[in-house]
């Protein structure tokens, strides 16, 4: 009897490229079962087919007021570190009116196809900022976003980037350079006729239309923190409201059967 079922795993190994091993309860996929698997067709999962518009706004009057934060340090290092959480980041949202033209556009467009003016939040921001010599003021933040437009649409999401990082620089060789000499890895300064700091901000948002399955957005923000102090730096930085302009530009990715809901300019 035991041999007969010996034999009778061994068929039902060979015919099912299953290997069973007798008085346990592992099961292992035969060495022809993997090699089949490894050189199966993969197959591509394309999106559904969409549109692409472009987003380009101006945000104004925005403010980012302390909620509290506090400073932190190594000493052993001599680092010392601003930390702010659960801030909140609002500007006014409004159309560039600005066209687009290039090389292949026999026609100016217009860079805001989704014309609408509104109201954006950065919520739940939270940030570091290295507040010690050299090159103080640079750091990183995260939040999730909401911008409330006027017809009532909303777009909401998640966002992050940097805070006082210069990256509109040229790079590579001399010889075949790469980029514009804008800015150097800093994007910090102070203004001793005005009396105010300024921290570049950038960052990326990544959200989708509330209530769609639809249409997506995928956007850059860039902009200046300012606020006031001296050639030293930031005064009362715990405790400080920054004020913020800047720019938000992007894509708003609409599936075909979903461009109709939308008042596109072209």
């Amino acid at each position: 009897m035991r041999v007969f079922l010996v034999s009778l795993f061994a068929i039902v190994a060979v015919t099912t490229s299953i290997v069973f091993y007798v008085g346990t309860s592992d099961v292992k996929a035969a060495p022809v079962a993997a090699a089949a698997a490894a050189t199966a067709p993969q197959i591509s999962v394309f999106p559904t087919p969409a549109c692409l518009y472009g987003i380009s706004k101006d945000l104004c009057d925005g403010l980012l007021q302390p909620n509290p934060r506090i400073i932190q340090s190594c000493d052993q290092f001599g680092c010392r570190t601003l930390s702010g959480v659960n801030e909140t980041l609002g500007a006014s949202v409004s159309i560039n009116p600005d066209l687009c033209t290039g090389p292949t556009s026999p026609t100016a467009g217009h860079c805001d196809q989704i014309q609408l003016n509104g109201g954006l939040r950065l919520y739940g921001f939270n940030f570091d900022l290295k507040i010690n010599d050299p090159c103080k003021y640079r750091g990183c933040w995260t939040s999730k976003f909401r911008i409330d437009y006027e017809d009532g649409t909303v777009v909401s999401g998640t966002a992050s980037g940097t805070l006082g990082v210069g990256t509109h620089r040229q790079t590579c060789s001399t010889a075949d350079p790469c980029g514009e000499d804008c800015e150097s890895c800093q994007d910090t300064g102070f203004d001793p006729n005005t009396g105010m700091w300024n921290i570049g901000l950038e960052g990326c948002l990544n959200g989708a239309y509330l209530g769609m399955n639809c249409a997506t957005v995928c956007m850059t923000i860039s902009g200046d923190l300012t606020a006031a102090g001296n050639n030293i730096g930031i005064t009362d930085i715990e405790t400080a409201t920054f004020r913020f302009c800047g720019a938000l530009d992007g894509v708003a990715r609409i599936e075909c059967e979903c461009v109709p809901l939308f008042n596109i300019t072209q």
